[in-house]
């Protein structure tokens, strides 16, 4: 199976496409003016404490308190009194303190961001838990006498990077060679060492580490030997992308090209998925359909078999449906619980099958799942964590996307991108943008400094012109 990863580092938005074949099987999309901040690191003091529902509110200086459950608080006086194994928030912080957080999940509706004291830094070959107390290894890692000798190279490398805790080792560290995995250690702890010296001379609220470079984060966590190739689309993007490379994982670094055509990088097939994802329905080969629909409390999905118009049983448009579903999970980045309806087989052995397509099919998504057993209605119940926003929710002004529109932000996004393509592609000339009154708004917004940016990359000024009678979605973009 031939898998390449294609990042466009766009003006307004990073995007990280996964082709498997020539299709795509995952997606991110962060905004620049929203980024994600889940994985940065902070000094915050706590705000509220409340027992009855056994959450704690933290300060962190974003202007959004992050909540923090008592499950994620055992680590909160980990370095003074160790691992709190006593239930309760009460008992684990209390109002005033500081303590250090990490995010585990965006702000969501009306939640600020999901806070946990249980840290993890993650690297190429090992994740490192400044407070555990433990050294485990990928369970996809099989081979016996090759998890003995992972765990050798960390415990060595973490005694000499004068590391406490615990290092949970990946699957990407298989064959890879002791120095390159001691060498990460190395990295890690002097990234680590530098985070508490910034806490210890610092007052809460405090930003103690940023969030990763997207980009770089999805080198980190695709690359590897199943990735023939990574394509960057700004120069920027590839000496970001190479000088990660060149550090964590040098045997790789001829896999990164540079894209140079004025014509994006996606191209329309990628970009016709991306547009697809935002509709309920999903195809199926054998001509049936998945019906997906999120709600605020779950999302339900319905196999349809075509109304018989498909040439395959019920049984292979089941199968079809299970693989289809775990791909649009990753693409839409669907959360939460989902109850899925499949076509009833009358045989009920049969769903063994679909089932074990399915968690196949999920093995290689980056979320945590979990497949609950069949009801006796015939209904499959699973869940898959939450830790950024929907693809329909980034893009769109309502988490059903057929009939919402897109956001103003979305939009001027997409006009930044096909800006760019036509200033690299004429050498002469002014840009002029003809877009509605929101998307003027979002492209000259002096915080954001897209237009300037655009300036950069292009060598052309761009005028912006309002058009009251266009659609938001309606816009051109052409060279005077």
């Amino acid at each position: 199976m031939v898998s390449e990863l294609l990042l466009n580092d766009g003006i307004a938005e990073t995007r990280v496409a996964l082709l498997r074949d020539g299709q795509l099987d995952d997606l991110i999309v962060e905004r620049r003016d929203r980024p994600s901040i889940v994985g940065q690191l902070f000094f915050g003091r706590v705000t509220r404490v409340l027992p009855g529902i056994d959450v704690a509110f933290v300060d962190i200086g974003t202007g959004h308190d992050g909540f923090l459950r008592a499950t994620d608080a055992q680590y909160a006086r980990a370095e003074s009194e160790g691992h709190n194994t006593q239930r309760g928030i009460t008992r684990r912080v209390a109002e005033g303190e500081a303590i250090v957080v990490q995010i585990v999940a965006d702000a969501y509706a009306d939640k600020g961001p999901r806070l946990t004291t249980d840290i993890l830094l993650p690297g190429r070959f090992v994740v490192y838990a400044p407070y555990r107390d433990m050294l485990s290894v990928s369970r996809r890692i099989e081979d016996e006498d090759e998890r003995n000798r992972l765990q050798d190279v960390v415990d060595e490398a973490g005694d000499a990077a004068e590391l406490d805790g615990g290092f949970i080792v990946r699957t990407a560290a298989s064959r890879v060679g002791d120095r390159n995995i001691a060498d990460e250690i190395e990295r890690i702890g002097r990234g680590w060492h530098e985070i508490r010296s910034r806490r210890d001379e610092g007052d809460a609220p405090l930003v103690l580490r940023d969030a990763d470079d997207p980009l770089v984060a999805a080198v980190r966590d695709f690359a590897g030997p199943a990735i023939e190739r990574i394509v960057v689309d700004t120069q920027d993007g590839y000496n970001r992308a190479k000088r990660y490379l060149d550090e964590a994982m040098p045997g790789f670094a001829n896999q990164l090209l540079r894209h140079t055509d004025p014509r994006g990088l996606f191209g329309s097939d990628v970009e016709g998925e991306i547009t697809a994802a935002l509709n309920p329905f999903a195809p199926l080969p054998s001509g049936g359909s998945l019906v997906i629909e999120p709600t605020t409390a779950l999302t339900t999905v319905d196999v349809n078999s075509g109304g018989g118009s498909g040439t395959g049983s019920a049984e292979e448009t089941n199968r079809e449906a299970a693989a289809e579903l775990a791909r649009q999970m990753r693409l839409r980045n669907l959360s939460g619980t989902f109850v899925v309806d499949f076509i009833h087989m009358g045989d009920g052995r049969k769903i063994g099958s679909v089932i074990d397509t399915l968690r196949r099919s999920l093995s290689r998504d980056r979320m945590q799942h979990r497949i609950g057993d069949l009801s006796r209605l015939g209904l499959l119940e699973l869940t898959r964590r939450r830790v950024r926003q929907s693809l329909a929710e980034s893009l769109c002004d309502a988490p059903t996307a057929e009939t919402a529109p897109r956001r103003a932000e979305a939009v001027a996004a997409e006009v930044l991108r096909q800006a760019e393509a036509e200033g690299l592609a004429n050498a002469t000339g002014a840009l002029k943008l003809k877009v509605s009154t929101d998307v003027a708004a979002v492209l000259e917004n002096k915080a954001s400094q897209f237009l300037d940016h655009l300036r950069e990359r292009t060598g052309k000024v761009a005028d912006v012109e309002i058009d009251d009678r266009r659609g938001r979605d309606a816009f051109d973009v052409a060279v005077n």
